[in-house]
């Protein structure tokens, strides 16, 4: 008798229905879940032009530094060739492996009901509006309005008799 339990036991703990558990095909669907959600927010956000764009611009970049740091201008282009030369051996890989890390970060950081809800709300245009508007320069303006109100402030002061 003892043996017979202590075999069903075994059995059902196997299985990973003791005690509420979850069989292992249940995380394997979540995860598979989770990061098909992912890729398909990153298409709506459109995730793809901000890495070429970065990528894109990997040699203006290079070009500033290098500049910045050498001053002696035949150094400065024999490293800037360098460097752009090994850019672009990792250059066309790089787009296939950020697309996977920012779909892996996502599929960890986020459960399937929430990544649900990022892919229907970016899919409103009055979403994408109001996105816009946050990234906008007018949208600094106004929440920038205490440095503007400072730069009077310190204007007014250097008018002043006696500064300076």
């Amino acid at each position: 008798m003892r043996t017979i339990f202590l075999f069903v036991f075994i059995v059902i703990f196997s299985q990973g229905k003791l005690f509420g558990q979850q069989t292992a095909s249940k995380p394997t669907e979540e995860a598979m879940l989770r990061l098909s959600l992912a890729k398909e927010l990153m298409l709506i956000l459109a995730v793809d032009k901000d890495i070429e764009r970065n990528i894109d611009s990997v040699s203006a970049f290079l070009k500033r530094n290098i500049e910045q740091e050498e001053k002696n201008p035949t150094l400065a282009k024999q490293k800037l060739i360098s460097s752009q030369t090994q850019f672009n051996v990792i250059k066309n890989k790089l787009p296939l492996q950020i697309r996977d890390r920012f779909i892996q970060e996502l599929a960890s950081r986020y459960t399937a009901t929430e990544l649900k809800y990022l892919v229907e709300i970016n899919k409103y245009p009055l979403y994408k509006n109001f996105k816009a508007f946050q990234e906008s320069d007018q949208y600094y303006s106004i929440i920038g309005e205490p440095y503007i109100q400072a730069r009077r402030i310190l204007k007014n002061e250097k008018r002043k008799p006696g500064s300076e």
